[in-house]
């Protein structure tokens, strides 16, 4: 018994040592500590299933499958053990056997989020499935798409200015101009795509499945491993090793496209390479190029997004054309993945293959393509669950009978970019550095020399890895050792520069301001959870549960526009009430409301605060923090009660006899719907009461008033002008009707209208939006009128501080414009406590008694409507400081029943019991919180950006320009009343980056010697030109100023976490981080929003008349080392305009200015249903069944700068041949691809 005690704890103790590895990203170390502990107690299900999870990071599905099915055994009723599995099958395209997992984890688990999400996932793929093979035409009648096109006939327009093919052949000078173009992130016409494919289809037919390459003596060959998409290190390849040609010939062995988001741009250059001379590249097929999975993981979305629907098909037929294996002068065996499960293989076996199909799951065309090499001798199952494993012995025997000396293949990802295995006779080669921006390997490529074929190995890194990490570490010293002092002098000397370059300086300055972290390893662990700050979020999916339905995403997806708003205030001024009928309104509690102002309303304003409601919080979420319209702010804009009865009644399904006795007349038919009567009916009939009518009569018309008032204002419908007679009980008798708690039940219907709004499948909003868009106006400043001063913007209720003639810079401001300007919001663009600043002695007595109310946590209710009032999510907008909050209790959101006389208050028990304890839950703010902890916490559970950020140059040329701006920040730096350890560390920032810089462009570099003054003013007078022509609406016809790009399936927002174990500093107490707003020369305002007292947290904001710092550019990465960047810019303090041009590559010096007549000829758009399937894979493995020992363990992704840059390449010792036992074995952590 003591011995199994021991081993149990022994087997924890292993656990939780894999736990940490996992988190750490060290999958196969996991994995083997994992096993530790199944060898110690086998019969815990959490071990098999953590191990297969961490097999599921590595890809091997396989593997996954095995341990999934082994912690179901121990545990049948297991559901993280059919959950993993299901992802495994999933991922593998086998979405019948995914389907049934999840199905029995449904049922385990039926109010699991994650499950339900992955059921419906497999659901879709399955109808889909189905769908395509009751349409499917037998293979021998399919005509090939190829046949169809005649590429001839395709006109190529005047205004292209892309790389043009003069006649059939393909020029080196095209390739080279086409490469450009794609660097620069335009896309190829489709006349000169399609002759590029085609002509290889035709060169590759006529190819042998097995190709014997001859390489003449003295001549050199280089054979490269796995792309995946990533272009920028293709290109560096052949920066490093020349580009292809007949002298300098290369293999590409298979794995061309994927994962990366620029796999169209590597094909399209290996094709146009082999089109120029077809001897100068031989290209091979890898798994990837399939059907299957190019559906699953990318390449099929991004075809169709930037070509069409009939290259997918076209592409499908060339990669049915790709040899499946080369052998080089007879000695060297080439493939993609591996050998066979059957001995006696000879190469004319190979030759035989008809391979001008899809791959098929078993076979010698399966093996070549899916098998891996093992340690041990013999064969073994895969690990990837399709070919299999096989050991150095089966190599051996391979290459004897076959007369060979040297297999060398691809498929897996490796460290260094190779491995060495079996007595030196099998290498391994990758060329897909820091693989999906995460992996954090090296790249390699092999050179054979003729005649004896010793294999010169060359890894690098991925491009611009080093000057990443190197600014990093620059921005890190400056910011967190030299304080707020480095922190302005950066923003204010270097402002458009250093608007572009923001990838990294975002993932500091935005935490520190937010949340004023003074400590590096803060800010370190935030960073290394989303490097760039590129990831929209949620990171954790816990509390915003219903992402994938929410608006946010069709946004990413550019499916959505700005919603159509419905609110009928305009014709309220054309009714006339009597002093009696005004005398009843105020009795029945509406006497402000009537007041209420017909105010525009802008609807891309209330759109792009509708993409950043949350339905699952009942708030908005910003990038400062959860906001909210809450009691409080219903009250002193609308003058409503917000205590009281709740509002609720009897549901009506017709309008005659409601009508008939409240307001005397029955309605004709053409002006009823249902239980709705039109508000063009009320005011055509009751609009003008007779002043000598009878009291009867006065109280039918103000009744009708009171229901026109309502339905116009509070509970306007998506209906269009109609309004529900549900409301007309409650006014019959008006002192009653005084006594309900007609705000809360205002902020209910608003609350419901957003939420539902906030669905992606939804196209309008209605509700109280007068009140939604002057809440936006007194706590946001975006969007914001400049007002006319009067007398009457100082009455109350304070929605008439927006009544009147209204001026300001408003027209042409378009939901991009919001959206982009909420995305980049700062604290002070924020007015967490607006009213304090107005004249509170205006606010009526019985208003003010009540305001308590506005920070009960309680229910609202509003008829069948009842949603959640959660002030502990917004402490700050009374005062006090925010804290981590609650879970939210999730709540049904019931709907009216569709039965006339129906009262729901039998029906709202629960709903109604939380209103009348509403008392008795007033929340307070914690005096010693800590925002700094709930900004940590809010940023990981947040969306915290909506729109995607727009691509401008290439990543080198930005990164060069942000070190330049350091360098000559560093080189005039004033060190006086600095400590020597500050002083040094000025130093070793100007060595680093001038260091950086000589690397990186081949000299020194030399600071701009421009004063402070003349670059503002220069950038000034430049961008005042611009304006005149920055507010005009785009035409039809005219060219997308904004592009949205796809994420890769591997991880969603990767980026490269840099390294800063070279600097060593230590906090400096005394910097005072909270002043990170720039201070410059013309100070035109100073918004000073304060607390309750003086221990409140000050926030201070000044506005450049040049260059409004709020606004800061955003970066969004996609996929495939892509990264995009958005400069939203401010004019003069009052216009917005939006730099979305490219950058031109002469200005990569400190003053890099965008030019609006350079913009990009064309949109890259990537698809964004891209691989849909496999989002199981590794981005949406967060939820509860990915977590490890049932507790959520954080993922670190990585980004790599997707731009060439000379690169220093490490060559390998050449192993010999001739002597496999002087080779050392190489890298041992493997992934496989």
């Amino acid at each position: 018994m003591e011995t199994d005690n021991a081993n149990v704890k022994q087997a924890e103790d292993a656990k939780l040592l894999a736990n940490e590895a996992y988190k750490a990203h060290k999958f196969a170390q996991a994995i083997d500590l994992y096993t530790q502990a199944i060898e110690l107690n086998s019969q815990n299900a959490v071990y098999w299933a953590n191990r297969s999870i961490a097999h599921l990071k590595l890809e091997e599905y396989g593997s996954a499958i095995q341990d999934a099915s082994k912690a179901i055994e121990v545990d049948p009723k297991y559901s993280k053990g059919y959950y993993r599995r299901g992802a495994a099958y999933l991922a593998m395209g086998k979405f019948k056997e995914a389907l049934k997992d999840f199905q029995q984890v449904k049922r385990i688990c039926p109010n699991d989020p994650d499950a339900t999400k992955k059921l419906k996932e497999c659901e879709k793929a399955v109808m889909k499935l189905k769908f395509a093979e009751a349409i499917s035409v037998p293979e021998a009648e399919r005509r090939p798409v190829a046949d169809s096109i005649n590429y001839r006939s395709i006109d190529v327009e005047p205004q292209y200015g892309g790389a043009r093919i003069e006649g059939d052949v393909v020029t080196l000078d095209f390739v080279k101009k086409m490469m450009e173009d794609f660097k620069n992130q335009k896309n190829l016409h489709q006349r000169y795509a399609f002759q590029i494919v085609l002509q290889t289809k035709e060169m590759l037919q006529a190819m042998p499945s097995l190709v014997d390459i001859n390489i003449p003596e003295g001549k050199h060959f280089t054979v490269c491993g796995d792309v995946h998409g990533q272009f920028y290190d293709l290109l560096n390849i052949f920066e490093l090793n020349g580009l292809p040609s007949d002298e300098n010939p290369y293999l590409f062995n298979g794995d061309f496209v994927d994962r990366g988001s620029f796999s169209l741009e590597v094909i399209l250059t290996l094709f146009a390479f082999k089109c120029m001379s077809p001897s100068a590249i031989y290209l091979a097929r890898g798994n990837h190029e399939s059907k299957s999975m190019n559906r699953i993981y990318g390449f099929e979305g991004e075809v169709q997004s930037k070509l069409s629907e009939k290259f997918v098909e076209l592409f499908a037929e060339v990669f049915c054309c790709l040899p499946l294996a080369h052998v080089i002068n007879g000695k060297v065996f080439v493939v993609h993945g591996g050998l066979f499960s059957v001995d006696g293989v000879k190469l004319s076996d190979i030759r035989a293959i008809n391979r001008f199909c899809e791959p098929p799951e078993e076979g010698l065309m399966c093996e070549l393509l899916w098998s891996d090499p093992q340690p041990a001798p013999g064969r073994g199952p895969s690990k990837r669950g399709v070919g299999l494993s096989f050991g150095g012995d089966v190599t051996k025997r391979f290459l004897q009978e076959n007369n060979l000396d040297l297999v060398v293949r691809s498929h897996e990802v490796k460290d260094e970019g190779y491995e060495i295995e079996h007595d030196g006779k099998l290498i391994t080669v990758f060329s897909a550095p820091n693989y999906c921006d995460q992996m954090g390997n090296k790249g390699a490529f092999i050179r054979f020399e003729s005649p004896d074929l010793k294999p010169n190995i060359v890894n690098f890194s991925a491009v611009g890895e080093n000057i990443s990490s190197i600014f990093f570490e620059i921005v890190c010293v400056l910011v967190l050792v030299l304080g707020s002092q480095a922190s302005n002098c950066l923003r204010s000397s270097t402002q458009l520069s250093w608007r572009r370059f923001c990838l990294i300086r975002l993932s500091v300055l935005d935490i520190l301001e937010n949340a004023e972290i003074k400590t590096l390893n803060t800010v370190m662990e935030m960073i290394l959870e989303d490097p760039y700050g590129t990831n929209p979020g949620p990171i954790d999916g816990s509390v915003l549960y219903d992402q994938d339905k929410h608006v946010s995403s069709a946004v990413w997806d550019g499916q959505r526009g700005a919603l159509r708003c419905h609110e009928h205030t305009s014709k309220l001024d054309q009714w006339t009430l009597t002093e009696k009928q005004v005398e009843l309104v105020e009795k029945a509690g509406f006497g402000y409301l009537r007041w209420i102002p017909a105010i525009s309303l802008d609807n891309p304003l209330i759109s792009a605060l509708v993409e950043r409601w949350r339905r699952e919080t009942n708030t908005f979420h910003l990038n400062v923090g959860e906001m909210t319209v809450t009691l409080q702010d219903v009250t002193l804009l609308l003058g409503l009660a917000i205590d009281g009865e709740p509002v609720i009644g009897i549901t009506h399904t017709t309008c005659n006899s409601v009508c008939d006795r409240y307001l005397g007349k029955v309605p004709e038919s053409s002006y009823t719907s249902g239980g709705m009567v039109k508000l063009s009916w009320l005011k055509e009939f009751f609009s003008h009461c007779p002043k000598d009518a009878p009291l009867e009569v006065i109280e039918c018309h103000t009744r009708a008033y009171l229901l026109y008032l309502v339905g116009s204002t509070i509970f306007s419908t998506t209906t269009g002008n109609k309004v529900p007679v549900m409301y007309l009980p409650l006014f019959e008798n008006f002192d009653d009707c005084g006594r309900y708690a007609w705000g809360a039940a205002a902020l209910a219907f608003l609350y419901r209208a957003l939420g539902n709004a906030s669905l992606r499948s939804q196209s309008t909003i209605s509700g109280c939006l007068t009140l939604l868009q002057c809440w936006s106006y007194f706590h946001l400043n975006i969007g914001r009128p400049k007002l006319n001063t009067g007398s009457m913007h100082d009455r109350f209720p304070f929605v008439l501080s927006w009544k009147g003639k209204q001026s300001g810079p408003t027209t042409n401001r378009d939901v991009v414009f919001y959206r982009k300007a909420l995305d980049s919001l700062k604290p002070c663009d924020v007015e967490w406590l607006p009213y304090r600043n107005m004249d509170s002695t205006v606010i009526p007595d019985d208003i003010k008694s009540n305001l308590i109310i506005g920070r009960s946590k309680t229910m609202l209710i509003c008829f069948d409507k009842a949603e959640r009032h959660l002030p502990n999510r917004c402490l700050r907008q009374y005062g006090k400081f925010q804290s981590i909050p609650e879970d939210v209790q999730r709540w049904e959101r019931k709907s009216r029943g569709v039965d006339g006389g129906v009262d729901l208050s039998g029906k709202m028990e629960s709903e109604l019991n939380e209103w009348l304890e509403r008392r008795y839950h007033i929340v307070d703010g914690d005096d010693g919180a800590d925002e700094s902890d709930y900004m940590l916490w809010y940023l990981k559970i947040t969306r915290k950006f909506i729109g995607r950020p727009i691509s401008l140059s290439s990543e080198f040329q930005r990164t060069n320009a942000g070190l330049r701006d350091i360098a000559r920040i560093a080189d005039t730096f004033i060190t006086d009343g600095l400590n020597q350890q500050q002083a040094d560390s000025i130093v070793e920032i100007r060595n680093i980056a001038h260091q950086c810089l000589r690397d990186q462009v081949g000299g020194p570099d030399i600071p701009s010697p421009t004063p402070q003054s003349e670059f503002g003013k220069r950038i000034r007078g430049k961008e005042r030109v611009r304006r005149k022509g920055m507010g005009k609406r785009l035409r039809k016809d005219d060219p997308a100023q904004y592009i949205t790009a796809s994420e890769d399936d591997q991880s969603q927002f990767c980026g490269a976490a840099g390294r800063v174990e070279q600097l060593h500093f230590q906090d400096a107490h005394s910097a005072d981080h909270s002043q990170l707003y720039p201070v410059g020369s013309e100070v035109t305002a100073l918004h000073m929003i304060s607390g309750d007292g003086e221990h409140e947290n000050m926030q201070l904001c000044s506005a450049d008349m040049g260059f409004d710092h709020s606004q800061l550019s955003h970066a969004a990465a996609v996929e495939g080392n892509s990264e995009l960047i958005c400069a939203v810019v401010k004019v003069d303090d009052t216009e917005l305009f939006e730099a979305t041009e490219e950058i031109d590559s002469q200005l990569c010096d400190a003053i890099n200015e965008v030019k609006d007549s350079q913009r990009s000829d064309s949109t890259k758009v990537v698809n964004p249903q891209i691989c849909n399937a496999t989002k199981v894979i590794d981005s949406q493995l967060h939820g509860a069944h990915n977590e490890v020992d049932d507790s959520e363990l954080p993922l670190a992704s990585s980004e790599s700068d997707p731009h060439p840059s000379k690169v220093e390449a490490e060559v390998v010792p050449e192993p010999s041949l001739e002597t496999p036992q002087d080779i050392a074995q190489q890298s041992k952590c493997s992934v496989v691809v």
